[in-house]
């Protein structure tokens, strides 16, 4: 019976020497997956761990998951900052995950910990948040962590790495993204660096995300501008400074070498020009001037590259003219 069930599991518990850290920390990694690997017993699991008593910082943190399944917020919020102070390493991820989850503010947490920790947490926080889930998870934790810009920036980074590397997405997609990544690393960096170093990207003290989003920044510029030919030797040192990103840098080359080979759209004065030629194109035709009617329209193709009426114009010429010349 689940009564049974919950009298062993508290036994099972009880026997652990849950106050003496150097012996029990090496079985922290087994208790979860035993948690882990039972998901219908979960909940019978985290009440008997709400039944110990002891201050041992692994079971603080089943006790502040306990509450937190019993939707028993302010005690979920007692035990998460009871655990701040001396969580293990490797379960920061969870009381930020707890954090995010509860609106729970993770500045007493960000206190305790180096800006590396700090890292490593971010990396494993991306590995189990789902990309449809990461906005929501971002904007939940900020309020929190006003006075760590730094450490929301380093979450909100690894978060679009993921975004940016993990989904099937294309160009313009890709294009939002990107941006946000390039504003999130500028942002740090200036918080981080003097401006001076700043306006010399490639400078050797800078960490290479800030180049690599330096040049993409460009880039993206380029694109708008339909510059794409500048866009090319951007992207070869992009990927030269974090070629993690490569796959990325190739959906962008990608799109540009697509761009380069479509005939682009024609602007107002080259549209004027061959509106004027069209006309003297047609005066040639009209007076049967066909070699010179010929090597106009060759210019008004290249002018107009698939322009309907250019095309029409050639075939015209090219048979009118061979009849009547040849017979």
């Amino acid at each position: 019976s689940e009564t049974d069930e919950w009298h062993r599991i508290k036994e099972i518990l009880s026997w652990m020497p849950w106050d003496q850290e150097d012996q029990v920390s090496p079985q922290y990694g087994n208790l979860e997956k035993w948690k882990w690997s039972h998901p219908q017993q979960k909940e019978t699991i985290l009440e008997g761990y709400s039944a110990l008593r002891t201050g041992n910082p692994y079971v603080t943190l089943q006790k502040a998951l306990w509450a937190e399944d019993k939707h028993l917020s302010a005690e979920a919020e007692d035990y998460y900052r009871l655990c701040i102070s001396d969580c293990p390493e490797g379960f920061l991820y969870q009381l930020a995950e707890l954090a995010a989850r509860n609106r729970f503010s993770l500045e007493p947490l960000l206190e305790e910990i180096t800006i590396e920790t700090w890292d490593e947490c971010t990396k494993v926080l991306a590995e189990h948040t789902k990309t449809s889930d990461m906005p929501g998870f971002l904007e939940n934790l900020r309020p929190g962590m006003q006075r760590y810009p730094i450490c929301i920036w380093r979450l909100e980074q690894r978060f679009l790495e993921k975004i940016l590397l993990k989904q099937a997405m294309g160009m313009p997609e890709l294009a939002e993204p990107l941006k946000q990544y390039c504003d999130s690393v500028a942002a740090e960096a200036e918080t981080l660096y003097r401006s001076e170093l700043l306006n010399e990207p490639d400078h050797y003290a800078l960490p290479y995300q800030y180049k690599f989003t330096s040049a993409i920044k460009t880039v993206l510029e380029h694109l708008e501008k339909e510059n794409y030919p500048a866009c090319i030797p951007l992207l070869e040192k992009a990927v030269r400074v974090f070629p993690e990103m490569s796959s990325v840098i190739g959906k962008l080359s990608n799109h540009i070498e697509e761009k380069l080979q479509t005939p682009q759209p024609v602007s107002e004065e080259f549209e004027l020009l061959g509106r004027q030629v069209k006309q003297m194109l047609y005066g040639l035709i009209e007076h049967e001037q066909w070699q010179e009617a010929w090597g106009v329209v060759n210019q008004l193709a290249a002018l107009l590259p698939g322009d309907p009426e250019v095309m029409k114009l050639k075939q015209e010429i090219l048979c009118r003219g061979t009849l009547e010349h040849g017979g």
